[in-house]
């Protein structure tokens, strides 16, 4: 089936139809051509009518990225956090809500996203709403019978993934990236709901990665990253590829609509992230150029009693919020003084705001419809059976899933074969030992196993592989002069 782009599909008559007060829904894979729509057909449209276009974006990120690539005499390019600051919206006709699942989703970032909402919903202008991931937006829609034109998937979504692989410890996500590492011409995004972890990552691969964090993860020690991001923004934005030779590390900063057009960055690791639609944003940002250009899914595996325990915990932490609606102001400030304890507002869904002159407790229902839909979500993963977080990554990609420890033996093999072609050698006892933790191959007590005959009784027994460590002794000069390494490695083959 020949793919086809929004602006292929929706013809100028189409929208010569669209009036102000209308919500129009662009809805498609990543990858598939609305914000191309939106920067060329769109604003051609606009700039003949001379009209205006207000463009608002959820990151900094995607902010720098779109307004570099959007006609600015036509398109205005903000962020929703600045919408309080608009002075004038009347001068916009249309108003573009780029990756608007951002409205429910974000409540780390943004505890007014029913508030923008409001003052949007209120605008009577043409406004376009762009996601790939929109169940919120629908359900919401629905459940308060908002009226929108759909432009649904009628063609082949951009497939970038090609193979997708589970782990299940710390140890195999090292081995990963290890693999990366070793690997020719490989790059990685790595993107973790943990960011202590994370910048433990980050600080053992320094030398060759890059990181994009949000300003509030940054304190302390981190603060020396504050002028570093910034330039990795602008470098993201202006190239479309990320500076760090091998990995670019990130969190939530990279779950929307920001590309990276780069047919090196072959390799996505997601750990700890378990609902599916920001799994699909994640890896929406690799942006697909041709049929070549693919990559591969690390993903920690997630068991249904872990999902079971999420759901609990965000159960509890949504409780407040049905208790103010249903009860009333002064039933949940008597409940909350006995039950906060128990039942925190973690995802600060409640905030005080100020009503006719006096301070009351609003419900941020933005957020509450995103994680109750979360609760759902992650509810029928478990009920599809043990396997359910498996099962749907499987539907949704529509790629088998594969646990990484069944091709363990295929990507050490690329590793060995790659130093084989290079001749590669390690001349110190501390490069040889950093080469055994590349390959990850730990004893009964879980230590790294650095002895070369153990490493290669591994290699030809459990691998049934032909390379082999061999040490040798081996000469070369060290400050003009010749100088004997006793315990030299260097991959052969033994057959």
């Amino acid at each position: 089936m020949t793919t086809k782009y929004l602006s292929e599909i929706i013809s100028n008559e189409e929208i010569s139809t669209w009036k102000p007060g209308d919500n129009i829904f662009l809805y498609n894979g990543t990858g598939t051509g609305k914000t191309t729509f939106i920067n060329n057909k769109l604003a051609k449209i606009a700039k003949e009518q001379r009209q205006k276009i207000l463009q608002l974006e959820p990151r900094l990120l995607l902010k720098k990225q779109q307004r570099k690539d959007a006609d600015s005499s036509v398109i205005d390019v903000e962020s929703y956090q600045a919408i309080d600051s608009i002075a004038r919206f009347d001068q916009y006709s249309i108003i573009v809500l780029d990756e608007c699942h951002y409205l429910f989703s974000d409540s780390g970032i943004n505890d007014l996203t029913d508030r923008h909402y409001q003052i949007l919903n209120s605008l009577e202008c043409i406004k376009i709403w762009i996601t790939a991931t929109p169940d919120d937006v629908f359900e919401y829609f629905r459940s308060n019978q908002i009226d929108y034109k759909l432009y649904p998937k009628d063609y082949t979504e951009s497939k970038v993934l090609n193979e997708i692989y589970t782990y299940k410890s710390d140890e195999e996500l090292e081995n990963i990236l290890e693999f990366v590492v070793h690997g020719t011409n490989l790059k990685a995004m790595v993107v973790m709901s943990s960011t202590k972890k994370l910048l433990k990552l980050y600080r053992k691969y320094e030398s060759i990665s890059s990181v994009v964090l949000g300003t509030g993860n940054l304190s302390g020690k981190t603060a020396k990253m504050k002028n570093m991001i910034p330039k990795e923004i602008e470098k993201i934005s202006k190239d479309k590829i990320f500076s760090g030779r091998r990995f670019l590390f990130g969190t939530s900063a990279l779950d929307c609509g920001v590309s990276m057009i780069d047919y090196n960055l072959s390799i996505i690791i997601i750990d700890g992230i378990y609902d599916i639609q920001s799994i699909k944003q994640i890896v929406g940002r690799k942006r697909k150029q041709d049929s070549g250009d693919v990559a591969t899914l690390f993903i920690r595996n997630i068991s249904n009693s872990t999902l079971n325990g999420f759901n609990s915990a965000e159960k509890r932490w949504i409780k407040p919020a049905h208790t103010l609606l249903t009860k009333g102001i002064d039933y949940y400030l008597e409940w909350y003084l006995r039950n906060g304890n128990r039942y925190p507002d973690k995802h600060r869904i409640i905030r005080d705001e100020k009503v006719n002159g006096v301070l009351t407790k609003i419900v941020n229902d933005k957020k509450l419809t995103f994680f109750e839909n979360r609760i759902k979500r992650t509810t029928d993963m478990i009920c599809r059976g043990k396997n359910g977080f498996l099962i749907t990554l499987k539907d949704t990609f529509g790629i088998n899933v594969s646990p990484w420890n069944d091709d363990a033996k295929i990507y050490t093999e690329k590793i060995l074969e790659d130093h084989y072609q290079k001749q590669t050698v390690w001349w110190t006892r501390s490069e040889t030992q950093e080469f055994a933790k590349s390959l990850g191959f730990t004893d009964k007590y879980r230590h790294i196993i650095t002895s070369y005959k153990a490493i290669n009784s591994i290699l030809e027994n459990q691998y049934n592989s032909t390379y082999r460590i061999v040490c040798k002794r081996k000469k070369k000069k060290v400050d003009g002069k010749v100088k004997r390494f006793d315990n030299v490695w260097m991959i052969g083959k033994s057959r």
